[in-house]
């Protein structure tokens, strides 16, 4: 709903540019059916969607959107397992350091810390780690899961070169570990009394 809220066409939106002639521009909104009831273009893509047909890209035309998911399936699994096990062990360890020390400054800090970092979302602070880590002390680089043009020579090379554009986005989603932090504790706290 939020696109056709926007001034203008939704054709606009996607592809505004001036060069486009009227009968290429009629030929494209009847071939993605931009052309039909908002309402028809919903059920359309509702059925589309459940059907696995989720068209071609805008920035990658003409290739399937199917595609480009498929293509970054894999790397996108390897962040969110490697990000969960840090995650997981993060917060047990620190709940179990919370709950041992229940009531304790060190619990108040734990719990703090945690509680702070749960409430902010991911992605803003995969965008604050961006900026400091990427833009400013330019450590890592800002996007894409491998060097551009980069043949790694050994196995090692490549993990290396995949863990500098990984180690950022697994950092932003390892330090929502405040969830696994608490059921530890209060777990613990439970147990010991």
């Amino acid at each position: 709903a939020l696109p056709r809220l926007v001034p203008g066409d939704i054709f606009d939106v996607l592809y505004g540019d001036e060069r486009i002639t009227p009968e290429t521009r009629e030929m494209l909104m009847a071939r993605f059916g931009l052309n039909k009831p908002v309402i028809t273009q919903y059920w359309l893509y509702i059925t589309n969607t459940l059907r696995g047909e989720w068209g071609r890209s805008v920035m990658f035309f003409p290739t399937p959107v199917s595609k480009l998911i498929w293509q970054r399936l894999p790397y996108t699994l390897a962040l969110l397992w490697i990000a969960t096990l840090i995650t997981a062990g993060v917060g047990y360890l620190l709940g179990v350091i919370a709950g041992w020390r229940a009531g304790s400054k060190t619990d108040s800090t734990i719990q703090g810390f945690s509680l702070a970092l749960l409430a902010a979302p991911v992605f803003w602070l995969g965008m604050i780690l961006l900026f400091i880590f990427g833009y400013r002390l330019d450590w890592f680089p800002l996007s894409g899961a491998k060097t551009a043009a980069y043949h790694a020579s050994n196995w090692f090379a490549w993990l290396f070169d995949w863990g500098k554009h990984a180690f950022l986005p697994i950092l932003s989603m390892a330090l929502h570990f405040g969830t696994s932090q608490l059921i530890m504790r209060n777990t613990l706290v439970s147990t010991l009394r």
